[in-house]
């Protein structure tokens, strides 16, 4: 069995210990150690203009800026998850 060849084995086991002692002391908490916001505002820029798919083709110039602030919101949350 596994637990048979953690404890044969003095190293293996003092890296999991090691291991499971950085993953106590070292946790935070990202829900309670930021402030998020209940929501984004819409009418903005989720990403930087530049790193749009559009950026440089003629769809940047025939979306209008609500289209383009939207298509950056997808984008954005496409690159994030």
């Amino acid at each position: 069995m596994v637990s048979d060849v953690i404890d044969r084995n003095d190293r293996f086991r003092g890296i999991l210990d090691r291991l499971a002692t950085k993953s106590i002391d070292d946790y935070y908490n990202p829900y309670r150690l930021f402030e998020w916001p209940d929501q984004l505002p819409e009418d903005m820029w989720w990403m930087s203009p530049e790193l749009t798919t559009t950026y440089g083709t003629e769809w940047a110039d025939k979306l209008t800026p609500e289209q383009l602030h939207t298509l950056s919101k997808h984008e954005s949350v496409n690159f994030y998850s």
